[in-house]
């Protein structure tokens, strides 16, 4: 790493292990860091927070700096041998934008690069962050033996769109399937997780998660059909089948206690098209 260049009449390093201290690399002297500061994990390992009224100042019996926060004006001063010494710049001003609904959070704008005077900067933001899971919503559906369907309304906001039910149940003793399988879907305005079963029976309860996605990182699809043979195959949009997974949800009718009617494979027949198949169809 090489030195400072003797142009430059201030510099100074930040280093997260060091607290809020920090020093000029210029004349070596010791300066804190003030006005609501602290270190933050982000993105791109840690980054310095100021909460826009911040200032660099002296400590102890050093000799002090003071930074301060300034848009397109900035001034420092400190003490030298028991006299005094300021100075000023007028600083060439950059923009960045960060919009968090993009993948990577940056997208400078109208950015100068920086010289031997300071380069302050404004900071827009917009957008909700980015990632790939936006909420997770927990609900527990519990039906009675004379409820034949339950429901419960999600968070204000929930796109149904970009969400998944991911489901686990039990159950008391049922007579057939018709009584204990539960088909689960989503209805709108207000958005509604729907737990349904063919039949009244049984007592069982569901442990519903559902999981919202960003639909910038993650695309879902979802739909319903009904069916009475032993094949069914579907139309969707196309789909990178390496990165997809189908799941299904299904209730069936008959009163049949037998397996082979009533358990259902789920798979992709093509990058368009989803596949269900179960061995027997008496239900």
């Amino acid at each position: 790493e090489s030195e400072p260049s003797s142009s430059l009449d201030f510099m100074a390093e930040f280093d997260e292990n060091l607290s809020t201290y920090t020093y000029d690399l210029i004349h070596n002297y010791q300066g804190l860091i003030q006005g609501g500061t602290s270190w933050d994990i982000g993105k791109r390992d840690f980054g310095l927070y100021f909460d826009g009224d911040g200032q660099i100042t002296g400590g102890g019996n050093t000799i002090g700096s003071i930074i301060y926060n300034a848009y397109a004006n900035v001034s420092y001063e400190y003490d030298v041998g028991g006299g005094s010494y300021s100075t000023a710049w007028t600083s060439p001003q950059s923009t960045s934008s960060v919009d968090r609904s993009g993948v990577d959070w940056v997208n400078p704008s109208n950015v100068e690069d920086q010289n031997d005077t300071y380069t302050s900067a404004n900071l827009t933001i917009s957008g909700g962050g980015s990632g790939f899971v936006v909420s997770v919503q927990e609900i527990e559906l519990v039906f009675s033996t004379s409820d034949v369907s339950k429901s419960a309304t999600l968070d204000s906001g929930t796109v149904i769109g970009n969400s998944v039910p991911f489901v686990t149940m039990k159950q008391s003793a049922g007579d057939d399937w018709d009584d204990i399988m539960c088909d689960v879907y989503f209805t709108d305005s207000p958005a509604t997780v729907v737990a349904q079963r063919a039949t009244v029976g049984a007592s069982i309860t569901l442990s519903i998660y559902v999981i919202e996605f960003d639909g910038t990182n993650v695309e879902v699809q979802s739909g319903t059909f009904s069916d009475a043979g032993t094949y069914s195959e579907q139309t969707i949009s196309q789909i990178d089948t390496s990165k997809a997974v189908p799941m299904a949800y299904y209730k069936v009718s008959g009163g049949d206690d037998d397996w082979d009617s009533a358990m259902v494979t789920t798979d992709f027949a093509s990058t368009t098209t989803v596949r269900m198949e179960r061995h027997a169809s008496s239900v």
